[in-house]
C-alpha cells in the first residue's frame, strides 16, 4: 500500500516520466508573453486617453496574440508526447490555457469585435469608449469560464491518477 501511494503522489506532484512537460509550458508563457509585450510596442496609435481604447485595444490585442501562439505551440507538444507521458502532457496543456487562455480570449474578443485593427486611419471598434471595453461581458464571461473550465478539467485529469 504504502509503495501504491508514493507512486501516485510523484505523479500529482507533477514529477516522474516526462516532468520537464510542465516546465515547457512555463518558458513557453514566458516566451509569448515577453515577444507580445515587444511587438505591441510597435503597434500603438493615439493616446491611452482618446475616446475609443484605441490603445489597450491593440495592445490587449497583440499580447494575446502571441499567447494563443504559446498555447498552439503546447497543444502540439501534448499532442505529441501525449502517450508516453499523459499526465504530464496534460498538465503542460491545461497549464498554457490557464495562464493564457483569458489573454487569448481577449484577443478573440477585440479581432470580431474591431474591423481594420492595424490600420489607424480605417480602425473601427464596437467599443465607444474604454468603460464599455473594460466592463464588456462577453470578454469577462469568456475569461471565466476558462479559467474555471481549466482548473475543472485539472482537477478531472490529477484525480484520474489517484
Amino acid at each position: 500500500m504504502e509503495a501504491q501511494g508514493t507512486t501516485l503522489s510523484r505523479y500529482r506532484g507533477f514529477d516522474g516520466p516526462g516532468r520537464w512537460l510542465p516546465w515547457i509550458s512555463v518558458a513557453v508563457y514566458g516566451l509569448a508573453s515577453y515577444v507580445g509585450l515587444r511587438l505591441s510596442e510597435g503597434f500603438h496609435f493615439g493616446p491611452a486617453g482618446d475616446e475609443r481604447p484605441w490603445y489597450f485595444l491593440r495592445n490587449d490585442f497583440v499580447i494575446g496574440a502571441s499567447l494563443a501562439v504559446g498555447i498552439a505551440v503546447c497543444l502540439v507538444l501534448a499532442y505529441l508526447t501525449r502517450k508516453r507521458y499523459p499526465v504530464n502532457a496534460s498538465a503542460c496543456l491545461w497549464m498554457s490555457v490557464l495562464w493564457s487562455g483569458g489573454s487569448a480570449w481577449k484577443a478573440a474578443v477585440i479581432w470580431l469585435g474591431s474591423h481594420n485593427l492595424m490600420n489607424p486611419a480605417l480602425a473601427t471598434t464596437r467599443w465607444p469608449n474604454f468603460e464599455a471595453y473594460f466592463r464588456d461581458p462577453v470578454i469577462w464571461a469568456g475569461q471565466i469560464l476558462i479559467l474555471g473550465g481549466t482548473i475543472l478539467f485539472a482537477e478531472r485529469r490529477l484525480r484520474r491518477v489517484g
